[in-house]
C-alpha cells in the first residue's frame, strides 16, 4: 500500500505535473494565471472525483480484480506519456510562433515565392533569347548536364553577338559527340577576343581529327597575336602530359620572347595578352619565368592582377601563397584568390593553421581563413576548421562557426561531431565567463583608483583601461555569437536563430520567451554552462552585479596573465600599452617571451614596453 501510494505520488507531481506546466507556459501571462488557477482547483477537482466513481464502479460492478486495474491503470499512463511527447511538440511550435510573432507583429507584408522555370521548353526559351545575362546563367546551370534535346539551341548560341556567350556555348559542346559544329567553332579563332579564340582552339584540338602536331604548325605561328598567343597556351597545357611537344615547339624559348617583348613599352600591346602569358607560363611549370607573376601580382590594373592571382594558384607553388593570402583581404579579389588558393589541394589547410598559430597575418586576412577551408567541401574540410576553432583569435572562431554552418546547408552527407562540438561549446563559454571576469576586474580596478587623476599618467592610465574593456566587451558579444552558431549545429538551426533574435529583441517578452526556450531546448551540461550566460547577457544595467554567474574579482597580474596567454594580437597589444603606462617592472617576466613572437607589431610594441620599463635615465 506504501509503494502504491508512493508511486501515485511521484507520477502526480512528475509526469501529470510536468505536462500541465507545458500545455499552459507558452501562453501570454495574464491568461497563463487564469488557466492555471482554473486547472488546479477545478480540473484537478472534477478529474479526482471521476477517478473514483470509475474505480468504484469497475470495482463492485463489475467486480474485477486488482491485477485487472493495474493494467487500466498502467494503459491510462502509457496513453498519458504519449500526448506528452506529442504536446511537447506543439511546445516548442507554441514557442517559436510567439516570438517570430512578438518580433515581427508589425510585419503584415507576404513574399510571394519565386516560381523557377526548368522544362525543357523554358529552356529552349532563353537559350534562343537576346538576353546574354539570362543565358550565361543557364549555361553555368547546365554545365554538369548532357542534355540532347537542346544540343541544337546551343550550337545556335555560336552565332550570339556576345562573345562571352560563345564561348561559354563552345565549353558546353565538350560534353557532346567528337566533331559537333566544328565547322562553327573553327571560324570563331578568328574573332578579335583572346578568351573565345583559346576556347575555340581548345575545342578544335580535343575535338577535331586533326592530331597535335598538325594543330600547332597552323596555329602556333600564325600572324594574329590572339591565335597564336592562344596556341601557346594550349601548348603549355598539353605539353604537360607531354614533354616531347614542349621540346619539338620549343616551348621554354617562345615563353622567353613573349615575356621579354611584352616587358618593353613598344611590345607591350594589350592587357589580355599579358593575362594569357600568364596562365601560359603557370602551366608550363618552368619556374624561372614565376618571376614574371610576382611582378604581375602587383599589378595596379585588376584584371592583370586576376589573371596573376589565377597563374600563381595554377602553380600551387609556396612562394605565392603570402602575396595570396593578402588578397584575401581585398572583396574584388577574394573569390579568384579562394579559387587559387584551392589548388594547393589539402596542403593549404596545415599552412592555414601555422599561420593561425603564429599571428603573423593581419586582421582583415586572418577573418576569410576559414573560408578557403570551406572550399573545399569535404569531411577534411569539417575535421580542419574544428581544429581551427582552437584558434585564440575570437573572430577566426566566428568565421569558422559560420563556415562549418554554411558546409552543413551545403552537404547533408558531411559528419559533425556532436561530443566534438559539445565540448567546443563549453570552452567558448568558459572564454565568455573568463572574459566577464577581465571586464569587472579592470573597472573593479579604475574605481580603486582615484575619482580625479592627479596627473597625466593617471589620465593615460584611465584611457588604456577603458581602451581594452572597450575590446573585450566587443570579443564578449562576438562570442556569444559563436555560441549561438554552434548550437545551431547541433540543435535545429531555425530554432536558435529564434532564441537569438528574440535574446536580442527590445521587447521583454520575446526575451522572455528566447530564455525559456532555450531553457527546455538546452540539454544536460550544455544548459548548465550556456543558460546563465544568455541570461546575463540580456539583464538590465541596474542587475549585472547579480550573483548569477558567480563574477570573480582578479588581481591585475592575474587578469593580465591570464589574457597574454589566452588572446590574440589585438588584446596582446592593448596590453602592452596598458603596462607600459603602468610603469611596473614586475610585469617584465611575463612580456619577454613576447620579444620572439613571430607577429612583427607584437614583438615590436614588446621591446618597446620593454624598454621603457628598465629605462636607467627615468
Amino acid at each position: 500500500m506504501v509503494i502504491i501510494k508512493g508511486i501515485d505520488g511521484s507520477f502526480k507531481q512528475s509526469l501529470n505535473k510536468a505536462a500541465v506546466e507545458l500545455s499552459i507556459m507558452p501562453i501570454p501571462y495574464n491568461i497563463k494565471n487564469q488557466a492555471k488557477s482554473f486547472i488546479d482547483v477545478a480540473v484537478d477537482s472534477v478529474a479526482t472525483g471521476i477517478a473514483g466513481f470509475m474505480l468504484i464502479f469497475l470495482i463492485k460492478k463489475l467486480n474485477l480484480s486488482t491485477s485487472y486495474i493495474t493494467v487500466i491503470v498502467i494503459l491510462f499512463v502509457f496513453i498519458w506519456i504519449v500526448l506528452i511527447y506529442r504536446l511537447r511538440e506543439a511546445y516548442f511550435n507554441s514557442f517559436r510562433t510567439n516570438i517570430q510573432r512578438t518580433l515581427l507583429s508589425n510585419d503584415e507584408g507576404t513574399n510571394d515565392k519565386k516560381r523557377y522555370e526548368t522544362t525543357i521548353v523554358a529552356a529552349r526559351r532563353i537559350l534562343n533569347a537576346e538576353k546574354p545575362e539570362d543565358i550565361l546563367s543557364l549555361l553555368e546551370q547546365l554545365s554538369d548536364y548532357k542534355i540532347l534535346a537542346l544540343q541544337s539551341s546551343i550550337i545556335n548560341l555560336l552565332e550570339h553577338p556576345s562573345h562571352q556567350v560563345k564561348a561559354e556555348a563552345i565549353k558546353q559542346l565538350f560534353k557532346y559527340d567528337k566533331g559537333t559544329a566544328i565547322e562553327k567553332v573553327e571560324a570563331l579563332v578568328h574573332e578579335k577576343d583572346d578568351g573565345l579564340v583559346y576556347t575555340a582552339l581548345d575545342y578544335i584540338i580535343h575535338h577535331s581529327n586533326n592530331n597535335a602536331n598538325h594543330f600547332f604548325d597552323k596555329y602556333l605561328n600564325h600572324e594574329n597575336d590572339y591565335i597564336s598567343n592562344a596556341a601557346l597556351l594550349c601548348l603549355a597545357k598539353e605539353a604537360e602530359q607531354n614533354t616531347k611537344l614542349s621540346e619539338k615547339y620549343s616551348l621554354n624559348k617562345r615563353i622567353d620572347e613573349r615575356v621579354r617583348a611584352l616587358n618593353t613599352p613598344e611590345g607591350f600591346s594589350r592587357k589580355e595578352a599579358v593575362a594569357e602569358l600568364l596562365i601560359t607560363i603557370a602551366y608550363s611549370r618552368i619556374q624561372k619565368h614565376y618571376t614574371f607573376i610576382t611582378v604581375h601580382l602587383n599589378n595596379r590594373d585588376p584584371y592583370i592582377a586576376k589573371h596573376a592571382i589565377k597563374a600563381a594558384g595554377i602553380t600551387a607553388s609556396e612562394r605565392f601563397i603570402e602575396d595570396l593570402l593578402e588578397y584575401l583581404a581585398e572583396k574584388e579579389f577574394r573569390k579568384t584568390t579562394i579559387k587559387a588558393l584551392k589548388n594547393y589541394g589539402s596542403s593549404i589547410t596545415k599552412t592555414i593553421l601555422a599561420y593561425d598559430k603564429s599571428e603573423i597575418l593581419r586582421d582583415n586576412v586572418k577573418e576569410h581563413l576559414p573560408k578557403v577551408i570551406q572550399s573545399f567541401g569535404t569531411q577534411n574540410a569539417v575535421q580542419v576548421l574544428l581544429r581551427l576553432l582552437r584558434s585564440n583569435d575570437v573572430i577566426i572562431r566566428l568565421q569558422v562557426s559560420r563556415s562549418l554552418l554554411r558546409l552543413k546547408a551545403r552537404n547533408e552527407n558531411l559528419f559533425f561531431n556532436k561530443r566534438v562540438l559539445k565540448r567546443e561549446i563549453i570552452k567558448e563559454s568558459e572564454y565568455y565567463k573568463d572574459t566577464i571576469d577581465a571586464i569587472f576586474s579592470i573597472q573593479n580596478d579604475i574605481k580603486n583608483t582615484s575619482l580625479e587623476p592627479k596627473n597625466d599618467n593617471d589620465i593615460e592610465l584611465l584611457i588604456a583601461r577603458e581602451s581594452l574593456i572597450d575590446v573585450l566587451e566587443e570579443q564578449l558579444e562576438t562570442s556569444l555569437k559563436i555560441i549561438f552558431k554552434l548550437l545551431s549545429l547541433i540543435y535545429d538551426e531555425a530554432d536558435i536563430k529564434v532564441s537569438y533574435s528574440g535574446l536580442l529583441s527590445d521587447i521583454k517578452e520575446a526575451k522572455v520567451n528566447a530564455l525559456e526556450f532555450l531553457d527546455n531546448l538546452l540539454k544536460s551540461q550544455l544548459k548548465t554552462k550556456v543558460l546563465p550566460l544568455v541570461e546575463y547577457a540580456i539583464m538590465e544595467e541596474d542587475d549585472l552585479h547579480s550573483d548569477i554567474l558567480k563574477i570573480k574579482t582578479l588581481p591585475e597580474k592575474v587578469y593580465i596573465s591570464r589574457l597574454l596567454r589566452k588572446r590574440g594580437k589585438r588584446i596582446k597589444l592593448e596590453l602592452l600599452h596598458l603596462i607600459k603606462v603602468l610603469d611596473d617592472k614586475s610585469f617584465l617576466t611575463l612580456i619577454t617571451p613576447l620579444k620572439k613572437h613571430m607577429n612583427k607589431e607584437v614583438k615590436f610594441f614588446a621591446h618597446d614596453t620593454i624598454e621603457s620599463l628598465t629605462d636607467v635615465r627615468r
